[in-house]
């Protein structure tokens, strides 16, 4: 077990293998000739000229102090930057940090390492860079994994004793897991380590003498800023307790994470550690893995000779049995996947117990590989189907990289097989190239592909399908292809391709614009709430959605026709229909009851504005869009529905209370502009921006300590 004492002691210094020399002098392992490359250099840490320092035994609790700061920092910065905010710009800043943090360490140790291990942190800046510039799914969702696993690999061997990267037998040792993923070896020494002394337990006498005083002039402070109130207010607030203490333990796991990372770097330093790597046994007899691989290649043999005809039918198959482009391309598709990836862990398994030694295990390997590469063509054949009778989606392309990435690893393995190399060699680069080509990847712009080639084939006229809906509900990155549709001249006004059932897709030019302007605000009142959430592809598509021209609107809300069965129109009640698709927009209108006068279901957007409806009762139970409520007399919100897919605008009514609010407010939008009314029920799912004015301060304050995001007019927005 790991202990203070365990470190290098004073006039010893460790050289690059971990033996313990006397002196302080300069260690010169063998010095470069001039004429080397850099790369020589990079990736051959046992060449470098380095003086190591000793740690003065009175410097050890100073180590276990630096440590426990770092961890600390990177614990505070995990709360706030990465816990609640796990993407965009908060995700950059948090990374830098943390890499900034793994530094910190490393100079503590005042050890050489690897310098090669920095070709781990070439994924994390990709990755970096993409959440900065993207905000589509994908990135925000392969990113945080990537970084992760780079950093990982990072600081283990950063710190591992100095090692020729061509002499690594395994990237991931069993202690990179217990050193860096879980971390919990470093915890172990760490504590075991400590020394509680008389000084411990002083600070605690002075901890509890100053406590009172801590309580006394906190309560003056408070009195005097009533923001500080209002957050001491929330902290004692028993309601929050549950959160408060979900939030406590979790950024304590996070602080024992950093600080069972750092000192596990610090220690592996400073005593050579070295990961005992597991002896091979046997190798496999070659007649099982030979009678094992000559039933799978038979397997895939029959299979391909059987199913030749279906893998390559392409449209003829689709129109001999009538099968649709959907139940054809998705028939086996994923399936075909899987036995892809089966086939390379198997040859990898192969490659690692026989290193292709003999040419048995070689030859029956490459068929194998070959044949899966006919059930990766048939796949990829498959998906440019689907792709060519329904469009690209976002979906598609990646599974289209997918395929390509997995076809180029057994393409490696391949290579490996037939140059025979080691194992090794072929593990590490394998694992690298993934790496790199996946980080790069999260660069593309997704989105702005899919929504650019859609276009295109609309615009060209190879298809008169558009699905309008899907495109408009990508994220930022594709609005400003979206904005090149609107300003170019369109086949057919309204393109098909609108999905039943959907209340607000897009089928006009119009509610294009509408929709993109909206997109704008939306994301103007985001960034201004919060900057965390917040990408360079944010910035990008408001400057284009600016030049798209404003639309008619009725308070942001797309002008539409009246609706034609509203007995205020002239219809008689008995004509009111069960479902009604459409908007119905009756503002100003003299309403004193709205009983028997709306359907019960509208597939679009309801406006009462300036009605003076003082009851809700007899609204519409089901709105899939917007409801705007704005201008009325209303006192209570009984009778709302319990969910609104779109904006809610309740601004200028007498309302004390929000209780009753919907379950679920699915717009980007919900408008409370100077209404009486302090706080936010809980249990509300409000999908986006709260907007209010500045004076409204209590109730900007309740929103924000149960995490909503909120805008704050500068003046009166009404």
């Amino acid at each position: 077990m790991f202990s203070f004492s365990s470190l290098v002691t004073k006039d010893q210094t460790l050289t690059n293998d971990g033996a313990a020399v006397k002196d302080r002098r300069m260690l010169d392992v063998r010095r470069p000739h001039q004429n080397w490359h850099l790369p020589t250099l990079l990736l051959s840490s046992r060449y470098m000229a380095f003086e190591i320092p000793q740690p003065h035994p009175h410097h050890k609790q100073h180590l276990s102090i630096g440590v426990a700061l770092t961890a600390l920092t990177l614990a505070v910065a995990f709360h706030y930057l990465f816990a609640e905010v796990p993407y965009g710009f908060s995700f950059a800043v948090f990374v830098a940090l943390l890499v900034a943090g793994l530094h910190m360490v490393i100079a503590l140790t005042g050890r050489g390492g690897n310098t090669w291990a920095y070709l781990f942190l070439i994924p994390v800046v990709l990755g970096v860079v993409a959440e900065s510039l993207l905000a589509s799914w994908a990135v925000r969702l392969l990113t945080p994994v990537l970084v992760a696993v780079s950093l990982a690999f990072f600081s283990y061997w950063r710190t591992h004793p100095a090692i020729p990267f061509w002499e690594v037998k395994s990237l991931w040792p069993s202690a990179l897991i217990t050193e860096t993923i879980f971390p919990i070896h470093g915890l172990e020494e760490f504590f075991s380590g400590l020394r509680v002394g008389k000084n411990w337990f002083r600070a605690l006498i002075g901890a509890v003498v100053a406590l009172p005083f801590l309580i006394v002039i906190g309560s003056l402070f408070s009195g005097a800023d009533p923001l500080l109130r209002q957050t001491l207010s929330d902290l004692l607030n028993f309601e929050r307790l549950p959160e408060f203490t979900w939030k406590f333990f979790r950024d304590l796991i996070a602080f024992f994470f950093f600080l069972g990372l750092g000192w596990g770097m610090l220690s592996r330093a400073l005593t050579g550690r070295r990961p005992v790597l597991r002896e091979r046994g046997e190798p496999v007899d070659r007649v099982i893995y030979g009678t094992f691989l000559a039933v799978i290649n038979i397997l895939f043999g029959l299979f391909l000779a059987f199913q030749f005809i279906y893998f390559f039918g392409g449209e003829s198959l689709v129109a001999v049995r009538g099968l649709t482009y959907a139940e054809y391309a998705r028939s086996g598709f994923f399936e075909l996947l899987w036995v892809a990836i089966i086939v390379f862990l198997i040859a990898w398994v192969i490659y690692r117990n026989t290193e292709m030694r003999e040419w048995l295990s070689r030859g029956l390997t490459l068929l194998l590989i070959l044949q899966t590469g006919v059930v990766i063509v048939s796949a990829t054949m498959r998906l440019l189907l689907y792709i060519n009778a329904y469009g690209l989606s976002v979906s598609r392309w990646w599974a289209a990289a997918v395929i390509l990435l997995i076809s180029a690893v057994l393409l490696g393995l391949a290579l490996g097989t037939l140059s025979k190399r080691g194992f090794a060699f072929i593990a590490k680069t394998l694992f690298l190239g993934i790496l790199f080509v996946l980080s790069g990847l999260l660069l593309v712009n997704v989105e702005g592909w899919v929504v650019k080639t859609n276009v295109d084939r609309f615009l060209s006229g190879q298809t008169k399908k558009l699905d309008l809906f899907y495109l408009e509900d990508l994220s930022s990155d594709a609005i400003p292809a979206l904005v090149s549709l609107y300003q170019k001249p369109w086949p057919s006004e309204s393109p098909e391709g609108r999905h039943e059932g959907e209340g607000r897709a897009l089928t006009s030019r119009q509610e294009l614009a509408n929709s993109l302007r909206d997109s704008s605000d939306r994301i103007i009142k985001m960034v201004y709430a919060d900057w965390r959430r917040a990408t360079i592809a944010d910035y990008r598509a408001v400057a284009a959605a600016s030049s798209v021209p404003e639309q008619v609107k009725v308070n942001n809300l797309p002008q539409a026709k009246a609706s034609p069965f509203n007995p205020i129109l002239g219809v008689p009640a008995g004509e009111v229909p069960e479902r009604y698709e459409g908007n119905i927009i009756l503002d100003g209108k003299p309403i004193t009851d709205l009983r028997g006068l709306l359907p019960r279901e509208v597939i679009g957007n309801v406006s009462l504005q300036n009605t003076g409806i003082s009851s809700l009762v007899g609204l519409p139970q089901t709105i899939t869009g917007d409801l705007d409520l704005q201008g009325n007399n209303l006192t209570s919100l009984a009778g709302i529905p319990e969910t609104i897919g779109g904006n809610l605008n309740l601004s200028r009514n007498p309302l004390q209370s929000l209780a009753g609010l919907p379950r679920s407010i699915g717009g980007t939008s919900f408008y409370l502009y100077d209404i009486p009314a302090k706080t936010i029920p809980p249990g509300t799912n409000i999908g986006y921006v709260i907007n209010v004015n500045s004076w409204q301060v209590e109730l900007i304050q309740d929103a924000k300590a149960k995490g909503y995001p909120v805008y704050v007019a500068p003046k009166s927005a009404i």
